[in-house]
């Protein structure tokens, strides 16, 4: 019943929560029941009408962020439309809310928290698009910190933080030969606005933006592919996390809907990053080599199962894909460019400039 009045609802379905829905709907299938009547077309319509005359309004959504840290003096931090500040400065209530007061924690003022603000028709369905927001934040700050380190760990959602690990130790006849114990995860902030971290580039700035603004064709797959970049970032498992790099190339210069990587199709890439990311035709067939290459480990994992890849082959292909979304998001030619298909034609062009020129 629920599902088939989503698919009639059309974009109302995105401004509110199935929580929200089957809640309202009881009662009115309650009543049916009742008159031995059933739930038709018009009071499928009258629904639909009170649910589009609900107001879309924007809701201002909060939640801990952790692994970082801040001087006072410096809150808040604006990353595209999210901010991050101190509780004591962004949780503001009625005095009289008993609800505030009661899940009020004192702890909570010098908490780091981050906000965005998401447009709903109900709370419930803005707390989840809220999340999907959060989530897509860690991704993209994890593409900011650039590499697979346990050093920091910033989250949201998915924060591990740093934990203690045990390690008993028995010989084949059951004789306790010891016990072992060190820490494991991040042991130190991120520290916002300090200069030994990375500091958000005019680049990395937009692509924040992005995350919550219209985007042009173009623009949602340079977003995809930093975000799949943000997951091999953060995957454990070496082999799976060279994998989602090369997805993450493959978002963005692949059109193949059906992801069946062909020679063609990995030329492409290949050729694609070597034009974003050569100085000149040396380093460009240099490039281009190197991503073929790699793309031949990714298809071993694949294909073959293999399991275990080099540190060097990953970090090679997530450095790869990190400067080809930089590149694209600073350099002055692309920012009027508004599809992939008009930057194949742009490719295309310089590929047969090149040959007339030989």
């Amino acid at each position: 019943m629920v599902d088939d009045l989503l698919d009639v609802l059309g974009p109302i379905k995105d401004t509110l929560s199935r929580q929200f829905l089957i809640k309202e709907l009881i009662p009115l299938i309650r009543e049916k029941k009742i008159a031995g009547e059933a739930f038709d077309a018009t009071d499928a319509e009258r629904f639909r009408q009170y649910l589009s005359d609900l107001p879309l309004q924007r809701y201002r959504v909060l939640r801990p962020l952790w692994g970082v840290d801040v001087a006072p003096e410096y809150a808040p931090v604006t990353l595209g439309d999210f901010t991050i500040d101190f509780g004591r400065r962004v949780l503001i209530a009625d005095r009289d809310s008993t609800v505030f007061n009661t899940v009020h924690k004192p702890e909570w003022q010098n908490q780091l928290l981050i906000q965005c603000s998401v447009p709903a028709r109900e709370s419930s369905r803005a707390a989840e698009l809220a999340d999907k927001l959060f989530y897509r934040f860690e991704l993209i700050f994890r593409f900011l910190i650039g590499r697979r380190t346990d050093w920091v760990d910033v989250g949201i959602l998915n924060y591990k933080g740093a934990r203690m690990r045990d390690q008993f130790l028995y010989s084949e006849d059951g004789n306790w030969l010891g016990h072992s114990s060190g820490w494991h995860g991040a042991m130190q902030p991120f520290l916002l606005k300090d200069a030994r971290f990375p500091i958000p580039t005019p680049p990395m700035m937009r692509l924040f933006e992005l995350l919550t603004r219209s985007n042009n064709d173009l623009e949602m797959h340079i977003v995809r592919c930093a975000e799949w970049t943000g997951q091999a970032i953060a995957e454990p498992n070496e082999a799976a996390a060279l994998v989602k790099a090369a997805i993450a190339l493959e978002a963005l210069f692949s059109g193949n809907e059906k992801g069946v990587i062909t020679p063609s199709i990995m030329a492409q890439i290949a050729e694609s990053s070597a034009f974003l990311l050569g100085a000149d035709s040396t380093s460009s067939m240099e490039i281009e080599r190197e991503v073929k290459r790699l793309y031949g480990v990714r298809s071993s994992v694949v294909h073959s199962g293999k399991d275990a890849v080099d540190p060097k082959d990953l970090n090679a292909f997530l450095r790869i894909c990190r400067n080809v979304v930089l590149r694209l998001l600073s350099g002055e030619e692309f920012k009027r460019m508004e599809s992939v298909s008009r930057l194949a034609e742009y490719f295309r062009q310089r590929k047969y400039a090149a040959s007339v020129k030989r």
